[in-house]
């Protein structure tokens, strides 16, 4: 079912545009610039969590060897991005599986000077940002920020970082909300897949390297005295 396009209110030269239901935007009355995320097929965005600590986007999205108590720094980068004196970032995730690590969030310099911002519930982080006042902006690729999260006693066989919602506050056209989808996945660390039906043990890597076939089997993890 495709979505409706609707103008709410204009207030203070600003007009509040809502898609149903994937996208709410604040924009500048003279904007005329709206980007729509139609039906249940929602874009990734400009915002992607990359697991590696190194600088830059190493582009992994998926970390394995996670156990019970582990606390995970994740980045998160932005690309393409026009030029923007702010932006926030939501993230949802399992609470029986992960925990984000309160007071953790820590902005980077690609808005030098920014407020951050951190809004906690649960199931729920949303963390950014904002310059008070004038100051210089950011544009193009560039890290946003570092957060931290705690692997719960839950946590089994996997628990995803889900990005479902990226505001960006631009120069251009004010603030410019969408709706996303970006998923980044923590996975346990396993000796191998058991498979019940044919009573097959298969080693890692190449058991764990089949997780994602659709094979009904369990994971062994490693007895640890």
């Amino acid at each position: 079912m495709r979505g409706r396009l609707r103008l709410l209110r204009i207030s203070r030269g600003w007009v509040n545009v809502d898609w149903f239901s994937d996208y709410n935007v604040d924009i500048g009355a003279s904007a005329v610039r709206v980007e729509v995320a139609e039906g249940a097929s929602l874009p990734a965005g400009p915002v992607a969590i990359d697991f590696d600590a190194a600088e830059g986007d190493q582009a992994q999205r998926q970390l394995e060897e996670v156990s019970s108590g582990q606390v995970v720094q994740i980045q998160l980068h932005v690309a393409g991005v026009e030029e923007i004196a702010g932006w926030s970032v939501r993230i949802e995730y399992d609470p029986e599986k992960v925990l984000y690590v309160s007071a953790s969030f820590a902005p980077s310099d690609f808005i030098p000077g920014l407020v951050s911002l951190v809004d906690e519930k649960d199931g729920r982080v949303e963390v950014g940002g904002t310059l008070l006042g004038t100051g210089e902006t950011g544009v193009g690729d560039g890290a946003l920020g570092t957060l931290e999260f705690e692997v719960g006693e839950g946590f089994s066989f996997n628990a995803d970082l889900i990005i479902s919602q990226v505001s960006l506050r631009t120069v251009e056209s004010g603030r410019v909300k969408q709706e996303v989808r970006s998923v980044a996945t923590r996975r346990p660390s396993c000796d191998g897949l058991f498979f019940p039906a044919r009573r097959e043990f298969h080693p890692r890597p190449r058991a764990c390297a089949r997780r994602g076939r659709a094979v009904r089997c369990q994971m062994v993890r490693r007895a640890r005295s």
